[in-house]
Formats: C-alpha cells, structure tokens, sequence
C-alpha cells in the first residue's frame, strides 16, 4: 500500500473513480472523502520516488541490454 493512504482512503479512491470517472489532476484527487492534505503529501512525495526509481532502472537496464548487444555483435562480427 502507498505510504499515507488507509484501507478506507484506498476504497474512498476507487469509488470516485467509479463514480466520476478517471482522475487526472491533483484538484480532483483531494476531492477524495477523508484524503487529507498530510496523506495527499505522503503519497504523491512517495509516487514521485516511485517514478525517479524506475526512471533509473530503466536506464540501467537499457545500458545493460546495448552492452551485450555489442558485445554479442562483435563476438558474431569474429565468427562470420
């Protein structure tokens, strides 16, 4: 569960997406029954983390994964 959201708050979500459709700006969710300003800050500074780690693991893996694409194309380049 993402730091600063309850059961309740969770549930509380999912309902006003039922009932008012998709959720695409901050305005709408502080809309959210007993989503406070405090637990508003928690969990969008924890989705902020959340986006720069895998921002990081992304680009590590993409550096990986050309890595030993070069590597594999030159041992293929020595066979050929």
């Amino acid at each position: 569960m993402l730091q600063g959201l309850t059961k309740t708050i969770s549930e509380n979500i999912v309902k006003y997406r039922e009932e008012e459709g998709k959720i695409t700006s901050r305005s709408q969710i502080k809309k959210v029954p007993r989503l406070g300003a405090k637990a508003f800050e928690q969990a969008a500074g924890f989705s902020v983390f959340l986006k720069a780690a895998i921002s990081l693991i992304i680009q590590v893996f993409t550096q990986k994964t050309m890595l030993l694409l070069r590597n594999f194309s030159n041992v293929w380049t020595l066979r050929t």
